[in-house]
């Protein structure tokens, strides 16, 4: 990380915005904060008749944009974009971050580089490289591209929350209660929440409700099992429940009885 590209933190609201020292301006950031999506500050025609008019009265490789990976990534703005895209955000904020861009060219602002041994610059040094766009349009499409990709990797964080939260959930004692109840032959599996509702396992807030389990008990939980939704039972619930099993406490299939054999077999497993 050279002088130029040095990462300089400054706080606003509580909020840390990102600037560089040559006076770059983290636009991805600012707008995340502000709940707006980049790609629509560089789609309004205000703004495209901007950017064209700065770049025909600066020298042909002048850059405006550029699209950065990895550590401090994003789309990051020449100051003379910074200030506009700032406007763009909120009124009060342009005002700050125009007294803070200046306060960078002066030198008056405080860097604030990272550590080289915590630095993805050094760890993955051909990611930090900044792509370059040898024109202005192609400096538009780059920025549009990181855009689409920051929003399809948090697409893809969302998507797996339910994977995340299986994998919380299931330990190495646990089980899916319908896999569970599969292993006690003759157990009438159409039946077997209702019993468990019965046994004061399970409850339905109301007639049409799905059943849920109650919290604070040891022996089944909601969880994800295998990407699908189910109760979880634990160790001490596969006890209780064989001993329901061999109780006659469920409601077995015609001309079925519990079969202990097996279920001594489910409990030598444990």
């Amino acid at each position: 990380m050279n002088s130029s590209t040095a990462l300089i933190t400054r706080d606003y609201n509580g909020v840390a915005f990102q600037f560089r020292a040559d006076g770059w301006f983290n636009m991805t950031k600012a707008a995340q904060h502000f709940g707006k999506d980049v790609r629509k500050f560089f789609a309004n025609q205000e703004t495209q008749e901007y950017l064209l008019a700065l770049a025909a009265n600066a020298p042909k490789s002048a850059q405006f944009i550029e699209a950065r990976r990895g550590n401090g990534g994003g789309t990051w703005g020449h100051p003379k974009v910074a200030v506009p895209f700032s406007r763009w955000l909120d009124v009060r904020f342009s005002v700050w971050c125009d007294a803070m861009i200046e306060d960078i060219i002066k030198g008056a602002a405080e860097l604030v580089i990272t550590r080289p041994a915590e630095s993805a610059v050094v760890k993955l040094p051909e990611v930090q490289t900044p792509l370059i766009p040898k024109t202005f349009r192609e400096a538009l499409l780059l920025a549009a591209e990181q855009e689409a990709k920051i929003e399809a990797q948090q697409k893809a964080i969302e998507e797996m929350k339910p994977v995340a939260r299986a994998g919380e959930l299931m330990c190495a004692d646990e089980e899916g209660l319908h896999n569970f109840i599969r292993s006690l032959p003759g157990i009438h599996m159409a039946r077997y929440r209702a019993d468990l509702e019965s046994l004061g396992y399970l409850y339905r807030p109301h007639a049409l409700a799905a059943y849920r389990a109650y919290r604070g008990k040891n022996e089944l939980r909601e969880g994800w099992v295998t990407g699908k939704r189910d109760f979880v039972v634990t160790t001490v619930g596969k006890l209780k429940l064989i001993h329901h099993y061999l109780n006659g406490d469920f409601t077995m299939v015609a001309g079925m009885r519990p079969c202990k054999a097996t279920a001594r077999e489910v409990q030598a497993r444990l």
